[in-house]
């Protein structure tokens, strides 16, 4: 079964996982949602300064976003606001970390997927209108990463 759509929770309500294996070992994470049918889910991760992992033993793809802090990805600096694709197939998918970081993950299902990382300044992109249809309020704009 899918994932459920959920529009809003309090992460802190959340309990708090120490994984002591995969990508984020060493960290400590909240499961946003998790679908039980693929495994794929949406993470709140705490990474402590000075931290490294490998997200190469997980064949997933996985998406990463940094509210706060420094994260290094295959050797490419994300900052606050910064947005990284890893693919499952890119070549190098080390992880560390320089001072704490806090970062949003979403891991795919599992598949190859091919490619190098993708690293995503969003601050550079352009506010686009959304809500066309009568159900979305009128101004609500969307950055597309």
């Amino acid at each position: 079964m899918p994932r459920p759509h959920i529009e809003f929770i309090q992460s802190f309500d959340l309990p708090v996982e120490a994984p002591c294996e995969g990508p984020f070992a060493g960290g400590a994470l909240r499961r946003l949602s998790v679908d039980s049918a693929d495994g794929s889910s949406s993470l709140l991760v705490r990474l402590p300064g000075g931290w490294h992992g490998d997200a190469a033993g997980l064949m997933r793809p996985v998406e990463l976003f940094v509210l706060r802090g420094r994260l290094v990805a295959g050797g490419q600096e994300l900052v606050e606001g910064r947005y990284a694709w890893v693919p499952s197939g890119a070549t190098d998918r080390t992880l560390s970390t320089t001072e704490e970081t806090l970062l949003i993950a979403f891991v795919e299902a599992e598949r190859d997927v091919a490619g190098e990382i993708e690293v995503t300044d969003t601050g550079e992109l352009q506010w686009e209108p959304f809500g066309a249809d009568a159900g979305t309020p009128h101004g609500i704009e969307r950055k597309l990463i």
